[in-house]
């Protein structure tokens, strides 16, 4: 025999289908009524024994201050990366580095392999040279004023889409560029 009713909290009406004690004792129209009446009824309580002054500790994950320990890299959280996916002391780009390469044997840092041999390299360790072709670039982040030296070739082009070789001027060229894209190269 089916039963309905009114919900003691919202008023909605229901109708029940269910047998036993639970369909002739049923006072709310969902589950979610009836935790939210069980969590009102709750509150009073709580506030007089003085359980909700006391609330925990939430660590914003965008911002706390970590910052990329390989010398090649130097990225922080504040301002070049919002996502720190990774352990502690690496940034989240270095880490899948880490992963996709073997690891440097001196530093147990990231290696990346060169653009013109199959041979890799770790940037920390050996800083690579300026070859033929290749123009050695420095980048300055505008947030942190922090300085990163690139090897790029000439026809390498900027966050804007400048070409490097119209950019240069007597083999000298100081490029200021927001933080993400600071961030983005690594060597």
């Amino acid at each position: 025999m089916a039963k309905s009713g009114n919900c003691v909290r919202c008023g909605a009406s229901w109708v029940s289908l269910w047998k036993g004690p639970m369909g002739n004792n049923r006072r709310y129209c969902t589950d979610t009524c009836m935790k939210a009446a069980r969590a009102d009824r709750r509150r009073p309580i709580e506030q007089a024994r003085g359980w909700g002054k006391e609330k925990k500790k939430v660590r914003s994950r965008t911002t706390q201050g970590r910052l990329c320990k390989w010398p090649h890299c130097r990225v922080d959280d504040k301002h070049h990366i919002e996502s720190w996916n990774a352990p502690y002391d690496t940034c989240p780009s270095c880490y899948r580095q880490r992963q996709r390469v073997l690891c440097c044997g001196r530093c147990d840092g990231p290696q990346y392999c060169h653009p013109r041999c199959s041979k890799v390299y770790c940037p920390s360790c050996d800083s690579r040279e300026a070859e033929a072709g290749e123009v050695a670039v420095t980048l300055v982040c505008l947030a942190t004023g922090r300085e990163r030296q690139l090897v790029k070739r000439k026809n390498w082009k900027l966050s804007d889409g400048t070409r490097l070789a119209d950019v240069q001027d007597d083999g000298f060229a100081v490029i200021d560029v927001e933080p993400k894209v600071w961030a983005r190269y690594r060597t």
